[in-house]
């Protein structure tokens, strides 16, 4: 047993009658449970219980055992001093430590299903525990997940955004964003160290000058050391001038990755079009937030590289000819995990609600993601409609399944009250 699923039991009132006795043969009634405290204190508050013919408003304490009550030291704390319950599912001592008014042990009071349903899943190594019954969950309960856990996803990913204090400061969070976007997954890492290391005045320095701005961002990504032909030999030129006006630091470029990928994804590629990008627009992709449709805001990603890099996807490696730019898995990639969650977290940050709409409504234009994630859940007869879905399933599993907090969420919760299935 757990405590987790001990207050499941408590809260849900999943008792065999619809009465309790106390360990002394009192019948206590649940008028209401009582509300999960989140702070420190008795873990249920404003609980109604009727017992000794009144009607008792207070706190309860839930332990495994009796003993744990001396165990977490509560005896030590005031806080404690006023419970009028003291609920366990093993009473192993002979005697309540808590001095509460009433001690209830559940464990022959509660339905044995539900702890033998609860250890399957606590103790399945399946990578959704609710494969079985996931399936059978109610539309209601599916688009309640998914519109709550999208909101949660867009919060989570905009929260840092709350840390920044000026406009450049957060102009450069999205750079690193986006940077970081654009290289997933292989090159996520190497991209964004890129992004960090730029400073944002050299930005605007040399908005207007694409072969210094490709300068400054190759070389800062270590890919100028070594010159293999004439263009590159001018591009390290110029960098080494930068070099000596701003003392830039340099990365390794071999933290680079192209094994297994297409040339239009290497990360020369990549950085190619953002020197294109960022010497068209600078720091006007703050004007992102005035845009109403998101169309717009893609034509701020179709810029294509410099001519060099029309017969070119590496310094002296030629491929087929044709304009080197973001392609729509880039672009879609770039949207959901950077542009839409900054357009959320700005409005949330100015207190603006129409930017938020602005984004769950781009959201939930684009299309799902296909991924690990999306895939197991259509198994289990998910249909995701849009990148919402998919961004909403992508922040479930990883705060719910995969730290296994099935009673906290829906599914779990439906089967565990309603399935009359046994194990």
């Amino acid at each position: 047993m757990k405590e987790e699923l001990l207050s499941f039991i408590w809260k849900n009132r999943m008792f065999t009658t619809g009465s309790l006795k106390s360990r002394k043969g009192k019948p206590v009634s649940v008028i209401h449970p009582g509300y999960e405290n989140q702070d420190a204190g008795p873990d249920y508050t404003m609980a109604r219980l009727r017992f000794d013919q009144t009607l008792w408003v207070g706190e309860v304490e839930l332990h495994v055992k009796t003993s744990d009550y001396i165990a977490h030291n509560h005896q030590s704390d005031p806080a404690y001093d006023k419970l009028i319950a003291h609920v366990v599912w093993d009473h192993d001592l002979n005697y309540d430590p808590s001095g509460a008014m009433v001690l209830i042990e559940l464990k022959s009071q509660s339905d044995p299903n539900v702890k033998l349903k609860a250890l399957r899943l606590f103790r399945s190594r399946r990578m959704l525990a609710c494969e079985g019954f996931a399936e059978d969950l109610p539309l209601v309960y599916k688009r309640q997940i998914l519109d709550s856990a999208m909101v949660a996803r867009l919060v989570e990913k905009s929260e840092p955004l709350f840390k920044l204090r000026s406009e450049q400061t957060i102009w450069h969070y999205l750079l690193i964003q986006l940077f970081s976007a654009s290289g997933a997954p292989i090159n996520k890492e190497p991209m964004k160290w890129l992004a960090e290391l730029i400073n944002p005045k050299h930005i605007s320095a040399l908005v207007g000058k694409p072969l210094d701005m490709e300068a400054l961002l190759f070389g800062q990504a270590g890919f100028l050391n070594t010159p293999v032909d004439a263009y590159q030999k001018e591009l390290k030129k110029r960098f080494d001038f930068l070099v000596q006006k701003w003392k830039l630091e340099v990365m390794d470029s071999k933290v680079f990755k192209t094994g297994k990928m297409r040339p239009q994804n290497f990360p020369t590629v990549l950085i190619a079009v953002w020197a294109s990008i960022l010497s068209k627009y600078g720091h006007r992709f703050m004007d992102l937030v005035l845009l109403e449709k998101m169309s717009d805001a893609y034509s701020f990603f179709q810029e294509p590289a410099g001519d060099y890099w029309l017969v070119h996807h590496g310094f002296g490696r030629k491929g087929k000819q044709g304009q080197r730019k973001f392609g729509p898995a880039i672009l879609q990639r770039i949207f959901i995990n950077a542009v839409i969650p900054f357009l959320f977290g700005y409005g949330r940050l100015g207190g603006n609600e129409a930017l938020e709409i602005r984004a769950m409504n781009w959201m939930a234009a684009l299309p799902p993601e296909d991924n690990y994630i999306t895939r197991k859940f259509k198994t289990l007869d998910w249909k995701l409609k849009s990148a919402a879905d998919s961004q909403a399933l992508i922040y479930w599993f990883k705060n719910r399944c995969q730290a296994k907090k099935c009673l906290n969420c829906p599914i779990a919760n439906h089967w565990l009250k309603y399935d009359t299935e046994t194990t």
